[in-house]
């Protein structure tokens, strides 16, 4: 009888262990997204030009933070629409524009 006592002692220990595990590496993995989506988001800041490429079918303009793509935006609205419409982008990150409006 005290080993069968034992033997539920310690899978309720080796239980509780396991739980505790688990909490605190969905903490880590929770803290480790968040700072990401944190640190990507746009911060109301436009843009002054794209980082790379010429707008070209090879060699398209890079749009690479939520910056640049208010920049574009910002172009397609503005009085050089004409000159940028017909030009090639590529869009290389997911957007995140936090609380502001695009």
């Amino acid at each position: 009888m005290q080993s069968q006592t034992n033997i539920s002692k310690n899978k309720l220990v080796l239980f509780m262990l396991i739980t505790a595990l688990a909490v605190i590496l969905s903490w880590v993995a929770i803290k480790v997204f968040t700072a990401t989506v944190e640190d990507s988001s746009w911060n109301g800041v436009v843009a002054t030009s794209f980082k790379s490429g010429t707008g070209s079918a090879s060699n398209p303009y890079v749009i690479s933070s939520s910056a640049e793509f208010a920049y574009f935006k910002q172009l397609m609205e503005g009085n050089s629409a004409i000159l940028y419409a017909s030009k090639n982008y590529e869009i290389t990150i997911g957007l995140n524009y936090g609380d502001h409006e695009i």
